[in-house]
């Protein structure tokens, strides 16, 4: 019951973009469930809400993920190198590709070479965009 009523309570505080609450409880004791609650904030748009859920359990893809819904492309970069895997990488530097950011996504790019198998679809996305010369 407990649960309900703090995962009610912070999605209230999402809703009303009352974020500043939303931080104070999140941080301290509850029964909430985050990853429930931030992946319903992220299917709805409230990035800013999602991100401060995301960010307390440390759920650092889907917390780049929000960073690039809201065009913080550089904390982006920064939530994918504590992710680190090759999916969060690709979709930040994919990101960073279509608004024309092109240090960073050669930041991301350079995680992706890690993994062999997924170079040819980096490589593709770069030449679909016509930015073949940036990837040399």
């Amino acid at each position: 019951q407990e649960n309900l009523l703090d995962t009610e309570l912070i999605y209230a505080y999402a809703k009303t973009n009352n974020l500043t609450d939303l931080e104070v409880f999140v941080n301290g004791p509850n029964v909430a469930n985050i990853q429930s609650i931030g992946d319903r904030c992220f299917s709805e748009g409230l990035y800013n809400a999602a991100k401060i859920l995301f960010k307390n359990i440390n759920n650092n893809s889907k917390l780049a993920l929000c960073h690039i819904h809201l065009e913080e492309y550089r904390e982006a970069v920064s939530a994918a190198t504590q992710a680190n895997n090759v999916s969060t990488w690709k979709q930040v530097c994919f990101a960073c590709l279509r608004a024309g950011e092109f240090r960073l996504a050669a930041t991301c790019g350079l995680e992706v070479i890690k993994y062999p198998d997924h170079v040819d679809e980096v490589v593709t996305y770069y030449s679909d965009l016509g930015h073949f010369d940036h990837l040399v």
